[in-house]
């Protein structure tokens, strides 16, 4: 008779034969798994549509761990990829506002990046080595979470490290390890406990339940190693709600009317030295109609403050490439034009299609297949003593774009975005959740306009300093410390996806190692 003690997949032991130090997990059948997967995978999708519920992520590696205890390479894989389908399904539930389509190929491909942890889940959560193989697995899902988010058609949302952002204590690590290292550090503890529990070692699972506190301890610490400010600045931003998602926009003068007045009432009542309009606010094509430009610069002339603005560019000289860039313009107080910025990383689908030969796909969700044209390098535009390194709507999401601004000089982020088309839905979270981090990761205070929120004034320590309210026309404005020092995390950056697979390949060569031992 089979010892029934044995987990589920182990060889059972048989006379002159020693027997193998598997990892003894509770006896588990492979639909068992899988509902603990897909709950895990349940638990991360709501961590991205709720605010101030980061412990679900958490949870949902606690699930996937538990799903991994004594399993097989095979069954492992089965788990990672309903746990990554079923999340990733739900925290981009919102890209369905462009159609079916773009929301299963998204869903699809941040999943395709996960299944190398799956496929060597299995060795090395059996060999007993619980915390070695927690370490491994996570190291390789919070890689395969930074290489969905690189290349040009990489999307960096719905990340581990996305719903940490707003607990002040958990997001310190950023400034170390980036998001990626965030993204590492939850889903081992995650699973470390959630490996321990499934095999029944209390201390190791006390030892799993105590290690996000240390974290958590150490990440107030953290808060202190900012570089101390050069400086402040008085920043406002003004949400317009003058394009309000898919409906049509005001028109034009009313639209320049209203963003003057906003601009107005941040110099009258706030104070503020810059301010900030969303993506494309400005109507029209203001290095294009002399008119409009006088008009912007004749404004903030007379208010004596500065502005980075959003509008749009067309080149219409000679030889030109005419297709429109979509841009951010620095005036200042004098009401000279001192920078300008555009867009580098476009929308894919969006605001471009990546290939010609997808054209006719593109239309399926998008009937004006015009595409935007990528810009150049740029530097920080210089407004109120300030060096202000600007990103446009979605460039949050991209690390080394912000990583290339403070490398230029940039000692203030501006961020211009349009979120109308999302309404009151869970990408407008999403996408202030990547500003927090992006604070963070490089010590730089960050202000975010955008045309119907969240405008947001973040400390290079990731406080929120204000914050706008969903789909109401107002002004925002806090005092943002300058800093010119670099973050632990901007000089690690270049080398993080190297950490992360040494990390990978020296665990799971210890539990390799572990399990060589066993059947010596």
């Amino acid at each position: 008779m089979p010892d029934s003690r044995m987990p589920v997949n182990a060889p059972q032991p048989h006379s002159g034969a020693p027997r193998q130090r598997y990892l003894e997990a509770l006896p588990m059948t492979l639909r068992t798994r899988l509902i603990l997967g897909a709950a895990g995978g349940a638990a991360f999708g709501a961590s991205q549509l709720m605010v101030d519920y980061g412990a679900l992520v958490w949870l949902s590696f606690v699930l996937l761990g538990m799903a991994f205890g004594g399993a097989s390479g095979r069954h492992t894989a089965a788990c990672v990829l309903v746990w990554a389908l079923t999340g990733y399904g739900t925290g981009l539930w919102w890209v369905t506002v462009f159609g079916l389509l773009p929301w299963i190929i998204l869903t699809i491909w941040q999943t395709v990046f996960l299944m190398p942890a799956g496929l060597v889940a299995g060795g090395s959560c059996r060999s007993g080595r619980l915390f070695a193989a927690a370490a491994g697995v996570a190291a390789l899902l919070a890689l395969g979470e930074w290489l969905a988010g690189s290349g040009p058609a990489g999307v960096a949302m719905a990340t581990a490290s996305g719903p940490l952002a707003r607990n002040l204590a958990a997001v310190q690590w950023a400034s170390v390890c980036g998001a990626p290292g965030l993204s590492f550090l939850v889903a081992f503890c995650g699973l470390a406990a959630g490996l321990s529990l499934v095999s029944r070692r209390p201390a190791a699972f006390v030892a799993a339940l105590v290690l996000p506190g240390g974290l958590l301890i150490a990440g107030w610490a953290l808060r202190e190693t900012a570089p101390p400010p050069q400086g402040h600045l008085r920043v406002a931003a003004a949400q317009g709600m003058t394009a309000p998602g898919f409906e049509d926009p005001l028109p034009p003068r009313e639209t320049l009317q209203v963003y003057f007045e906003l601009s107005a009432r941040a110099r009258m009542e706030h104070g503020a030295q810059l301010v900030l309009w969303p993506e494309t606010a400005c109507p029209g094509l203001p290095f294009q109609d002399e008119r409009l430009l006088e008009a912007l610069k004749d404004a903030f002339r007379e208010l004596r403050m500065a502005a980075v603005i959003g509008a749009q560019n067309s080149p219409q000289e000679p030889g030109s490439d005419p297709s429109p860039r979509n841009v951010a313009l620095g005036i200042s107080r004098e009401g000279r034009v001192d920078g300008a910025y555009e867009k580098q990383r476009l929308v894919p689908f969006g605001e471009c299609v990546p290939s010609p030969h997808l054209t006719g796909l593109a239309r399926l969700w998008r009937g004006d297949a015009r595409d935007y044209r990528p810009g150049g390098r740029w530097p920080p535009i210089p407004l109120e003593g300030a060096q202000i390194g600007v990103l446009i709507c979605s460039e949050t999401m991209f690390t080394h774009l912000a990583a290339l601004r403070v490398r230029e000089g940039a000692t203030l982020l501006a961020v211009l975005s349009n979120d109308s088309w999302f309404g009151r839905g869970p990408a407008t979270e999403q996408l202030a959740r990547t500003c927090i981090l992006r604070a963070v990761e490089f010590r730089r205070s960050l202000a975010r306009s955008a045309e119907s929120g969240y405008s947001l004034m973040i400390a290079p320590d990731g406080r929120v300093l204000a914050q706008s309210a969903l789909m109401r026309r107002c002004v925002v404005a806090a005092s943002l410390p300058l800093v010119e020092g670099r973050s632990i995390y901007s000089r690690l950056l270049p080398g993080l996806p190297s950490i992360l697979a040494a990390v990978a390949v020296g665990a799971l060569a210890v539990c390799g190692a572990r399990e060589d031992a066993g059947n010596r």
